[in-house]
């Protein structure tokens, strides 16, 4: 048998209870799987199984994370990549970000780089078509990462300043900017100190575009008719704009 097609085999068997050594079972669904791929790649699968007891270091429950992330996980360990199908194809911002989050949990190094560049360039193209999905993402970003000038933060504040006028449209954005004040730091931080926010939302408080100026003395943002400084980090471009 040629290498190719030892690999090919191994392959086809990384799910199939044939030859398997390894169980995860995770909620009703049971991965079957090779020690010998899982383990080496995962230092947290690898401790936990360690600290079974002896007559169960071949089976390890997962009950706190989400199976469709879990077998996508388990099939990057076999290949190198895992699968986003036509009716899953809407929600691929969410799809890496979730292989994201779990890469990071399960030290996983490859895959936490590989999901991070999947991520960076399907925002590159987002369309409106995108933007529930997007929304959805940028929830369990700031929901995970806590960290101002993390990674997947700061990705997506450029992508969300980018499409402010899309994301205004959806419903649940505006909840979202108001209940995440994080949200709201990072995109009017990533405002130029003359930038101007989407005008149909500024006329509501002159009846026409206003700019406003970031003032380094009080940590405020002044609107230049009216001189509010209605609190940090964007909060008076906030009460005009909403």
């Amino acid at each position: 048998m040629s290498p190719q097609s030892l690999r090919e085999n191994i392959s086809k068997a990384f799910l199939s209870p044939e030859y398997s050594d390894l169980r995860v079972r995770c909620a009703k669904e049971v991965f079957y799987l090779h020690k010998i791929f899982v383990l080496k790649q995962s230092k947290p699968l690898a401790d936990k199984l360690r600290n079974m007891p002896g007559g169960l270091r071949w089976e390890i429950s997962l009950e706190d994370d989400d199976p469709p992330n879990l077998r996508r996980m388990f099939e990057f360990m076999d290949r190198q990549s895992y699968t986003i199908t036509d009716c899953d194809y809407p929600w691929r911002c969410t799809i890496h970000t979730n292989l994201y989050v779990v890469g990071n949990k399960y030290q996983m190094e490859h895959l936490v780089n590989h999901s991070r560049q999947a991520y960076r360039s399907t925002i590159a193209g987002l369309t409106p078509q995108d933007s529930p999905s997007f929304l959805a993402t940028v929830e369990l970003i700031y929901r995970n990462f806590k960290e101002p000038e993390h990674e997947m933060r700061v990705i997506s504040k450029r992508a969300m300043s980018d499409n402010l006028n899309n994301l205004w449209a959806l419903p649940g954005w505006k909840a979202l900017w108001r209940n995440t004040p994080e949200i709201a730091a990072d995109v009017l931080g990533d405002i130029t100190i003359d930038a101007r926010l989407e005008p149909r939302f500024l006329r509501r408080a002159h009846g026409h575009t206003q700019r406003f100026n970031f003032n380094n003395t009080t940590n405020e943002w002044d609107c230049l008719v009216c001189n509010a400084s209605n609190g940090r980090l964007g909060h008076g471009i906030l009460l005009h704009a909403l």
